[in-house]
């Protein structure tokens, strides 16, 4: 009976992962027939290039946060200031990387080049065609930006922190720029072997 249990426990997590799949497909889709399907990777590339900004913006917090008790003020405009930071080429890395990831079966999201294989199937002109960033959508976007920065530290990081241990974007990045090369500093000072 184990054995049946098995193998219906795998039939429910593929038939799952499978709806899920299906689910994102869909989705994309739509968002293909609102922005146009022309627009569908170059969105893609965008999404993996604020992803990664924002892995470092956080790992630069904690450090500074550990070794300053700063924080930065506004998290997203540390992130597009880390953005505007990335090297020329990540665009083409990021698209080889989804060139060669594939989902497999029991994957519940589609792989990223499968989901824009979609959405160019899709073959959509859109409705939506403004070049715009999203922030216009705001009246005051660098207040609304800040509040909801200082509600996640309070709300999800459990920290009560002054107005006064806040600093700007900029002196931010500036700060994590310095901390990358005394890193690597470090890291060509000793031939890679000690990693920071």
């Amino acid at each position: 009976t184990r054995r049946i249990l098995w193998v219906l426990m795998q039939l429910g997590n593929a038939i799952g992962a499978w709806t899920s799949r299906r689910m994102e497909f869909d989705a994309d889709r739509y968002a293909a027939r609102v922005a146009g399907s022309a627009t569908f990777k170059h969105t893609a590339i965008q999404l993996k290039r604020l992803s990664l900004a924002h892995a470092e913006v956080m790992r630069n917090l904690g450090a500074s946060w550990e070794n300053h008790q700063r924080l930065v003020e506004d998290l997203s405009a540390a992130v597009l200031r880390t953005v505007a930071q990335q090297p020329r080429n990540i665009g083409e890395k990021i698209e080889q990387d989804m060139e060669l990831a594939r989902s497999e079966w029991s994957d519940t999201h589609p792989s990223d080049i499968e989901r824009i294989e979609n959405a160019m199937h899709e073959d959509a002109a859109g409705i939506f065609h403004v070049e715009l960033p999203a922030r216009s959508l705001f009246l005051e976007f660098a207040g609304v930006s800040g509040d909801s920065t200082c509600d996640y530290y309070r709300r999800r990081l459990k920290l009560d922190v002054a107005k006064s241990q806040l600093i700007s974007a900029e002196e931010f990045t500036h700060a994590s720029d310095d901390r990358r090369r005394h890193d690597l500093a470090l890291d060509v000072f000793f031939s890679g072997a000690f990693s920071v």
